[in-house]
C-alpha cells in the first residue's frame, strides 16, 4: 500500500528578464516565487550580499549600474531565505547570456549579447575551444532538452562596433533535478511498539517550475516499472531515421508477451497497444517535433503506466530556398543573375547542395552545384515566372522556392522602332484608303489629265513599294 505525504517546497528567485548577467542602463525584476499548497507568504524580505535591502514579493532594478552586481536572496515570511543566485552588471561591449538555472531537460538559449546602442556584426558560439556554430547574423544559439554532458565552458565572438571582434565567455553547469531518493529509519533500532520514522530523503536543485511528491510503499508488488522514452539520437535534423524506444523493466511474475506499448504526440495516438516497444520516423520532417510519450498496458487486467514527455525538436537541415534577381528592374539587353540563397544548419558543414532553375515551371538548368542561374543577354521572353529548389547531394531532400515574377523591360530604342513602324503603316494605310477612294469618284473621267496622270503616278509608285501592280499609267 502506498500513501501520499507530502510535497518538497521552497523560494526560489527568478530573473525576468531570464539572464544571469545584463549591461549597465539595463532593467531586470526579480522575483520571490513560493510553489507550495499552503496559503501563500503575505510578506517578502530580500537580502543582497547577505544585507537586507528591500521588502516585496518583486525586487525591481531600473537603469542598472556596476553596484548592483552581487548575491541576491529572498525571504517568505514562514520560510527560510532562498538559495542565493548572482547577477553580474557589465559595462563592457560584449555579454553572452545565459538563463539563471539550467537542468537536464531543458531548452536552453545562449545570447551573445553586444552593448545597446552600437552598432554590430556577426556572431560565432565555441564551445570548450570547438566552434558550435560558426559566423553568422543570429546573436542566439538554441540548445534544446540539453543534457548533462553539454555543460563546460562556452564562448562567443562578435563584431562591434566595426571594430576588431571581441568575446566573452559563460560556464554552464547542467544539474539535474533531484538525485535518487533514500529511505532512512529513525531510530536505527526498532523494537515492536516502538515509535519510528520513515524519510525519504533527497535532495532538488532550485527549480521554479518542479514539485516533488512522495509516496511510501510496503510489500507493494511491482508488475512493471514506470516507462520512459527514450530517441536514438540528439540532436536530429530533417532527413534523419530515428527510433523511440519505451523503456520499462517488467516483473519476473509475468511475462514479457503481456505487456503492450503506444506512443502519443502532442497528446495524440501515432502508434495504438501492441507489442512493439519501439516507433520508428524515417526520414524525419520539421512537423514530426512535438512532445513525445510512451505508454506501458499489461494486457492481463489493462493496468497502464504512462512515460513522462519528452520534447523532440527536428532541427532544419537547410532552409527553404529565396529566389533574388539581380538587376531588380532588368532591361533588353542586360546581364540577369538569379540567385538560389539559403542558409545550411551550422553544425553541419559538410552538407553539399545543388540547385535547378524553373521558367514557367519549365525546367531552364538542371541540378547542379552553382546557386545562380544567368541570362547573359536577356531578351523580352525571357520574362516570366521563376522558381529555384535546393536539394542534397546525397539524401536527396529537395525544398523548392516561392515564384518570383521577372519582367524584362524593353529599351528606349526598341519602343522608338515600334513607334515609328505603326506610324509609317498607318500614313501609308491612310493614302492608300486616300486613293482607293479618289478612284472610285464618278467624274475621274473629266479631271484634267495632267492631275490624273500625276495621281496614277503616285499610285504606282506606292504599289511597286508593297509588290503590288498599279493600273497602267496613260
Amino acid at each position: 500500500m502506498c500513501y501520499l505525504v507530502g510535497y518538497a517546497v521552497r523560494p526560489v528567485v527568478t530573473f525576468n528578464p531570464n539572464w544571469h548577467k545584463i549591461f549597465t542602463t539595463e532593467s531586470l525584476t526579480m522575483t520571490c516565487n513560493m510553489r507550495s499548497p499552503i496559503p501563500a507568504d503575505k510578506s517578502y524580505t530580500w537580502y543582497k550580499d547577505n544585507n537586507l535591502i528591500y521588502t516585496g514579493q518583486s525586487f525591481v532594478i531600473v537603469n542598472a549600474a556596476l553596484h548592483n552586481s552581487g548575491n541576491y536572496q529572498c525571504k517568505g515570511s514562514n520560510t527560510d531565505r532562498s538559495d542565493s543566485v548572482r547577477l553580474e552588471v557589465s559595462h563592457g561591449w560584449l555579454i553572452l547570456q545565459a538563463p539563471l538555472y539550467i537542468h537536464e531537460g531543458d531548452d536552453v538559449t545562449l545570447r551573445c549579447h553586444h552593448y545597446p546602442g552600437y552598432p554590430a556584426g556577426m556572431t560565432k558560439f565555441i564551445k570548450d575551444n570547438t566552434v558550435i556554430r560558426n559566423w553568422g547574423s543570429d546573436s542566439v544559439f538554441h540548445i534544446t532538452n540539453i543534457s548533462i554532458d553539454r555543460s563546460g565552458k562556452y564562448t562567443c565572438k562578435k563584431e562591434v562596433s566595426r571594430g576588431a571582434p571581441v568575446y566573452s565567455e559563460v560556464s554552464i553547469s547542467v544539474k539535474e533535478l533531484f538525485r535518487s531518493p533514500e529511505v532512512k529509519v529513525k531510530p536505527n533500532r526498532v523494537l515492536e511498539g516502538d515509535h519510528m520514522t520513515l524519510t525519504c530523503d533527497t535532495s532538488l536543485s532550485p527549480h521554479s517550475q518542479t514539485d516533488l511528491q512522495f509516496a511510501f510503499c510496503r510489500d507493494q508488488l511491482t508488475l512493471f516499472t514506470d516507462p520512459e522514452i527514450k530517441v536514438s539520437q540528439n540532436p536530429i535534423e530533417e532527413g534523419d531515421n530515428i527510433t523511440l524506444t519505451c523503456l520499462t523493466r517488467p516483473s519476473l511474475f509475468i511475462s514479457a508477451t503481456e505487456v503492450e506499448f503506444a506512443f502519443q504526440r502532442n497528446g495524440q495516438n501515432i502508434q495504438e497497444f501492441g507489442s512493439s516497444s519501439k516507433y520508428g520516423i524515417l526520414f524525419a520532417k520539421l512537423e514530426d517535433s512535438g512532445f513525445y510519450i510512451c505508454e506501458v498496458r499489461r494486457s492481463a487486467n489493462g493496468l497502464t503506466k504512462k512515460s513522462k514527455e519528452i520534447n523532440v525538436h527536428i532541427q532544419e537541415l537547410f532552409s527553404h530556398p529565396e529566389i533574388v534577381m539581380n538587376p531588380d528592374f532588368p532591361r533588353e539587353g542586360n546581364r540577369v543573375i538569379l540567385t538560389c540563397n539559403t542558409s545550411i544548419n551550422t553544425l553541419r558543414n559538410d552538407i553539399e547542395l545543388q540547385f535547378a532553375f524553373y521558367q514557367n515551371k519549365k525546367n531552364v538548368q538542371k541540378f547542379n552545384s552553382s546557386h545562380q542561374y544567368i541570362i547573359p543577354l536577356a531578351q523580352l521572353e525571357d520574362s516570366g515566372n521563376y522558381s529555384c529548389e535546393a536539394r542534397t547531394l546525397y539524401s536527396g531532400m529537395k525544398k523548392i522556392s516561392a515564384v518570383v515574377s521577372v519582367v524584362i523591360q524593353g529599351t528606349i530604342s526598341t519602343y522608338l522602332l515600334i513607334i515609328c513602324s505603326v506610324t509609317l503603316l498607318l500614313l501609308i494605310l491612310a493614302i492608300l484608303g486616300f486613293l482607293y477612294m479618289f478612284r472610285q469618284r464618278p467624274s475621274v473621267n473629266n479631271q484634267d489629265p495632267m492631275t490624273e496622270s500625276y495621281l496614277l503616278c503616285c499610285e504606282a509608285q506606292i504599289y511597286a513599294s508593297f509588290g503590288g501592280r498599279p493600273r497602267n499609267v496613260q
